[in-house]
C-alpha cells in the first residue's frame, strides 16, 4: 500500500486546521503543474516489481482517481507491449 503526497497545493486553502497543523506539507502536497508525479513512478515501479496476480492500493483525492488510473493503466499496457503479452 502506498499512501503518496496527492492533494494539489491549490486545494490547501479549503483544508481543515487539524490536518495542516499535524501533517508536514511534504507528506500531503504536490504540485498544481504535475500532480501525478509520484503516481507515475509508483505505476513504473509496479509494473517492473509486481508479478502476475499481485495488486498494490494507491489513494488519492477524488479529483485525481480517473487521472491516476489512467496513469497506471498505460503503464501496464505499455510494459505488456515491451514483454510480448
Amino acid at each position: 500500500m502506498s499512501n503518496p503526497p496527492y492533494i494539489a497545493e491549490e486545494e490547501k486553502r479549503g483544508m481543515e486546521r487539524n490536518v495542516l497543523d499535524y501533517e508536514p506539507p511534504e507528506a500531503l502536497f504536490v504540485p498544481d503543474d504535475n500532480p501525478l508525479l509520484f503516481y507515475r513512478a509508483l505505476a513504473v515501479y509496479g509494473c517492473e516489481a509486481l508479478t502476475v496476480g499481485e495488486k498494490y492500493i494507491l489513494r488519492s483525492t477524488a479529483g485525481f482517481l480517473m487521472k491516476c488510473a489512467d496513469c497506471c493503466r498505460a503503464w501496464i499496457i505499455r510494459k505488456s507491449k515491451l514483454v510480448g503479452i
